[in-house]
């Protein structure tokens, strides 16, 4: 009868690994899997000075974020500051989470300008942009043609404290200034119509 158990030469038994070291090694492969999708997103082929924005790009500690989204202060590309609750004028509120490194975030952004343009009177729009330089939101704005007022969240803060996990995501806002759905994903003029008389009570 053959012998099947295999052994090294020595004829000692191979000692089997450890189980930790199979666990390490998958959890090293995911962080340079990560890192690697990180950069790609932040720099850009045409972009070299991306790269070393994405690398160094100051993000809000977990227990610095604030508790309210509507209460995070966003920062102008004149750098002046003000938060979702300030900017609140008494209509329901859209605000579409954007980023240069987005493209499906570009890509729906003359979307939200149509139903913009159809619903201006009755829901006010704004214009979020993640992580992203000055000079890349003006380009993407003009870009894109959006009227509607625009402003930054320059470290994350308010990505944070919505519990954003995609981009990109929209927030939708009550007439009373409450946060009553965090859309995660793009959409259509269409659909966008559809969330707003669904969340906002406002039927285009």
């Amino acid at each position: 009868m053959a012998d099947t158990d295999q052994r090294p030469a020595t004829g000692r038994p191979r000692p089997a690994l450890p189980w930790q070291v199979y666990v390490a090694a998958t959890v090293l492969a995911a962080l340079a899997a990560g890192a690697f999708l990180w950069f790609a997103a932040g720099s850009g082929d045409d972009d070299p000075d991306g790269a070393e924005v994405a690398q160094t790009m100051p993000l809000t500690p977990v227990d610095e974020v604030a508790d309210d989204p509507l209460a995070v202060e966003l920062t102008d590309v004149d750098d002046t500051a003000a938060s979702i609750a300030e900017r609140l004028d008494g209509r329901p509120t859209v605000v579409n989470l954007f980023a240069s490194w987005c493209p499906p975030c570009i890509k729906e952004m003359p979307d939200f300008e149509a139903v913009h343009r159809q619903l201006g009177d009755e829901v006010a729009f704004l214009g979020v942009a993640v992580t992203d330089r000055p000079e890349d939101v003006t380009d993407i704005v003009e870009d894109t043609g959006i009227t509607y007022p625009y402003t930054r969240d320059i470290r994350g803060d308010l990505a944070a404290a919505a519990e954003v996990r995609q981009m990109p995501s929209t927030i939708f806002v009550s007439a009373d200034g409450e946060v009553v759905e965090v859309h995660a994903g793009a959409v259509d003029a269409d659909e966008l119509r559809e969330l707003i008389e669904e969340h906002l009570g406002v039927v285009p």
